[in-house]
């Protein structure tokens, strides 16, 4: 009998500490609905410390962890709370949305480029994400871009540019082919004393700028000709024309801005190579008539 009562109060122990928790639960989604987010996030933290790998203690954890995302912004904590999630449950439901939540955080609202770089290349290994390559790929050549490291986007985009058949991929992995040669091709060095200056006849990888310019340039026209109305062929056509500026193809470059000019007159990026090129072919008059 003293076995069984002791059974019996067990029982009742768990259910009324399941009761609580699913209280302390309920009570965090009313101050989340209040919109009293810092409070409700802590009060979904604590449902998880009281239940850390139960379903409701990981649900408490994963909604602590997008409040914080989404409407506090506190994104160091979003991103804590993101990594105890997948630890602690990484095959449930929602933890392939908090590899996903991690990933911007990283790339698009904290520009924490390589731990954005390391973050996707590790999701490429992951089947759940098998059709997001094309979207890993390019957000991993841009983060490169962004770090300055050309070379490496380049490799990145031609991977990305051979796998994706797709029209909208290989417009978008050309177009920032372009961009990237365009930025090897016109890459400054800062000296010592902190002037910047043209690099020498040589860039960094022992090319000539000038093969980088008609890179960028065959880049830039292959969008042209194939982007139709999509919004980088406009990009493109101004990608041509600073390319052709980079060759010191001054006349060839006014030609083609007056092409892209009949269809988009107000652009002002269009006017500012207006002025440089008129700049430019004016000098070069001058220069002649002496």
């Amino acid at each position: 009998m003293r076995t069984a009562g002791v059974f019996i109060f067990l029982i009742l122990l768990v259910s009324c500490t399941g009761s609580e928790l699913r209280t302390d639960y309920v009570r965090a989604e009313v101050l989340w609905n209040k919109a009293n987010y810092q409070a409700a996030a802590r009060q979904f933290e604590r449902v998880y410390l009281k239940d850390p790998q139960g379903d409701l203690g990981l649900q408490a954890l994963y909604r602590s962890a997008v409040t914080e995302y989404l409407f506090i912004k506190n994104y160091p904590e979003a991103l804590r709370l993101f990594r105890l999630y997948f630890e602690a449950n990484p095959r449930g439901k929602s933890s392939t949305d908090a590899l996903l939540q991690v990933g911007e955080i990283f790339y698009s609202l904290t520009h924490q480029y390589e731990q954005a770089i390391a973050h996707y290349r590790r999701l490429l290994e992951d089947e759940r994400f098998k059709t997001m390559r094309p979207e890993f790929l390019f957000r991993i050549s841009r983060s490169q871009f962004f770090l300055w490291r050309f070379e490496d986007a380049i490799q990145t985009l031609e991977l990305l540019r051979r796998e994706s058949q797709e029209l909208s991929w290989q417009l978008k992995a050309i177009y920032h082919l372009g961009m990237n040669h365009l930025s090897l091709a016109e890459r400054r060095v800062v000296s010592p004393e902190g002037e910047s200056s043209e690099e020498g006849a040589l860039d960094g990888d022992g090319a000539d700028p000038m093969r980088h310019y008609s890179e960028a340039l065959k880049d830039f026209e292959w969008v042209q000709a194939q982007g139709g109305s999509h919004p980088l062929a406009l990009d493109a056509g101004i990608g041509v024309v600073t390319a052709l500026e980079g060759q010191g193809k001054w006349l060839e470059a006014q030609e083609r801005l007056i092409e892209i000019q009949k269809k988009f007159s107000e652009n002002r990026v269009l006017k500012i190579h207006q002025l440089r090129i008129q700049e430019r072919l004016t000098r070069q008059s001058r220069a002649r008539k002496r």
